[in-house]
């Protein structure tokens, strides 16, 4: 009885918001769509960080601050060739973790708990930071190909 109900009263809302003059995916439908979803469980898309090589390191002396520029490569789907480069830098402070993804192929990655210091120049790492214009990383994850590990 209570899915009937349920279901009677998004069909209700699916009627009500055909007769408004509002756009596809706008208002009322889309609002009642995404409650719907975050109900089931479902997530929203997850941002996978910034990948790209370390380039530079500025660490402030006598502290676990600092600065970490990567050269991050742009390719669009199906386009051959080098691609577009950017270099972005991204602060450090205490509250940045950091992370060792030792990585072998067709196994899934080891994640060991790493420090500021273990980051150097020419690593491959993922940097997932604020979102905007601030560039203040959360989490530094150093990826190591398995014979690679320093």
């Amino acid at each position: 009885m209570r899915a009937f109900i349920t279901v009677l009263a998004f069909a209700a809302l699916v009627a009500f918001a055909g007769l408004t003059d509002a756009a596809p995916n706008t208002g009322i439908v889309a609002n009642a769509l995404q409650a719907a979803a975050k109900a089931k469980g479902k997530r929203e898309k997850k941002h996978h960080g910034v990948h790209g090589v370390v380039v530079d390191i500025e660490k402030d002396k006598d502290k676990d601050k600092g600065a970490i520029t990567i050269l991050v490569h742009h390719h669009k789907k199906g386009e051959k060739g080098k691609g577009e480069e950017e270099k972005r830098t991204f602060r450090v402070d205490e509250a940045t973790k950091f992370f060792k993804l030792v990585v072998e192929k067709g196994q899934k990655p080891d994640r060991e708990p790493a420090f500021f210091q273990d980051v150097h120049k020419g690593e491959h790492v993922v940097i997932d930071a604020e979102k905007g214009e601030k560039s203040e990383a959360k989490v530094v994850e150093i990826v190591l190909r398995k014979g690679k590990t320093k």
